[in-house]
């Protein structure tokens, strides 16, 4: 870039200027763009208010404005808070929300989480990619697993789930699927998997989102009996979520959701949820959980690129949506506005945002985490 002391120093010291078409002196041309791209870059970067939800009943969990993801465990709701380099992992009670547990440990870092067999288990990656299992006071320093070392670490991502008598973790870069003895804490079985990201466990399989060769989007079945790969679905665009439940396995391919049978491995249906406009990496469909005979969908919608995006991570603004869906039907039967914000990408791309436990769902959202009633069959936006 240009160094704008240089150019101000040459134009004191009247050294020879050379001329553009339009009889402007060259330095002046430049200096003129450098100051309209830093205008158009602080436009970009403006901070825009974060709206908090506004439906009735909706609660915002004390001390959890810096919300990072959310899990459900057994009697218990995990989130985390703080920022990367000094992640806080709280344990919260379903029903009070009070705080029944919190600890810092620097040596994990904010990863995909899930929990399971008595533990929460978080994956990182970077060069050193590794899962880590907390007790569930998160008390005492967590218990590392290493997937190996990575020469790279920008643009690498991992993935976890806990299901089917195992941990089951993903690293893009390693083009494996790590399948991990909860009680031995080792790796008992590697399955080849070109670039994995998500991976889900449920209906009877372990599923695998895969951006193989030639711009290949598959979705891959794994049988944790055998611990080999028993079919291969492809699909038109890149998933951004995979949920299981309700003889089905559900995923979001763009704005679209994806109805798998797990007995066929055939797609039954797609139907449309979400935004449909583009950039098209910026899916709307975030996260899924099937609960109480119904696919719950967090949806980011009307999304609004800001200028800042074209200069760092992208940070999108729009708004948020709870949209409830019949498994049987796949009818939209309520949509829930959640608010709306800037700032977002951490939030949209950390997969586990969203949660539902008993009549409650449990949403990371720009302004916190907040608690949203979800029994109201009444809501005034059904059916929208």
């Amino acid at each position: 870039m240009l160094n704008l002391l240089s150019i101000s120093n040459a134009v004191r010291r009247g050294s020879p200027q050379r001329r553009v078409n339009a009889g402007i002196p060259l330095d002046w041309a430049r200096l003129y763009i450098l100051l309209l791209l830093a205008g158009l870059m602080s436009v970009g970067c403006r901070s825009l208010p974060n709206i908090p939800p506004t439906l009735p009943g909706a609660r915002l969990v004390p001390g959890s404005e810096d919300c990072r993801f959310v899990v459900r465990g057994d009697k218990a709701v995990w989130w985390g808070t703080g920022t990367f380099s000094y992640p806080e992992w709280v344990k919260t009670d379903p029903q009070s929300h009070g705080v029944l547990a919190r600890a810092q440990h620097r040596e994990a870092r904010f990863g995909a989480s899930a929990t399971g067999f008595e533990a929460v288990w978080s994956v990182e990656a970077g060069y050193d990619p590794s899962v880590y299992k907390f007790d569930t006071q998160v008390k005492l320093p967590p218990q590392k697993i290493s997937l190996g070392k990575s020469w790279f670490s920008k643009g690498t991502t991992t993935h976890l789930a806990v299901g089917d008598h195992a941990v089951w973790a993903t690293f893009n870069s390693f083009d494996k699927v790590f399948r991990i003895d909860p009680d031995t804490l080792t790796i008992v079985a590697t399955l080849p998997v070109p670039v994995p990201t998500i991976v889900e466990a449920g209906e009877g399989a372990v599923w695998v989102f895969s951006r193989g060769k030639f711009n290949r989007k598959d979705l891959v079945r794994i049988d944790p009996e055998t611990n080999r790969i028993t079919a291969t679905i492809p699909l038109e665009m890149y998933p951004y979520a995979i949920a299981t439940g309700g003889g089905a396995v559900w995923v979001a391919s763009g704005p679209r959701v994806i109805r798998v049978n797990p007995l066929t491995n055939r797609i039954e249906a797609a139907f449309q949820v979400g935004w449909d406009q583009p950039p098209a990496d910026l899916n709307s469909v975030v996260q899924m959980v099937v609960a109480k005979e119904t696919l719950w969908t967090l949806v980011f919608t009307q999304p609004r690129v800001t200028i800042s995006q074209l200069f760092s991570y992208p940070d999108v603004v729009g708004d948020f949506a709870l949209v409830e869906i019949d498994i049987k039907t796949n009818a939209i039967r309520t949509i829930r506005q959640l608010g709306s914000g800037e700032g977002n990408g951490q939030l949209l791309y950390s997969h586990q945002i969203f949660t539902v436990i008993d009549d409650d769902a449990w949403v990371c959202l720009p302004t916190g985490l907040y608690v949203i009633p979800i029994t109201d069959t009444g809501h005034p936006d059904a059916g929208k």
